[in-house]
């Protein structure tokens, strides 16, 4: 399955979801999509913003000897940010209106970033 289909497939399987994006670890999108919603901009700048985040999250994660990041949920007034690593060089961003339930939004990415891992090896 290809990348671009993985993630449509993630933001159109999971009620609630606005736009999803791969990005590299320098924040550099490799594969967007969006449900209309949100621009191509928006999602690549949140990407771009989160994935600092998992860094930092990582960074310290590890200093405190406590495994591995899995995800990073952020709740805000207007939507919800999930992100989660692939491996060391990507990592995938969804983005879900307030209301989306949390627990669908992760089985579904979980999906994804298995067929990721599965595609780029």
């Amino acid at each position: 399955m290809s990348l671009d289909k993985i993630i449509e497939d993630l933001v159109e399987s999971v009620p609630g979801s606005r736009a999803a994006i791969l990005a590299d670890w320098e924040g550099e999108a490799v594969v967007t999509y969006t449900s209309g919603e949100r621009t191509d901009y928006e999602i690549k700048f949140v990407g771009a913003h989160h994935g600092i985040i998992l860094a930092r999250a990582k960074e310290m994660i590890e200093r405190l000897s406590h495994g591995a990041a899995e995800k990073i949920v952020f709740h805000q007034d207007e939507f919800t940010v999930i992100t989660a690593p692939v491996n060391d060089e990507y990592y995938v961003v969804l983005t879900l209106d307030p209301y989306a339930i949390p627990g669908q939004a992760d089985m579904g990415l979980r999906k994804a970033v298995k067929l990721i891992k599965e595609d780029i090896g």
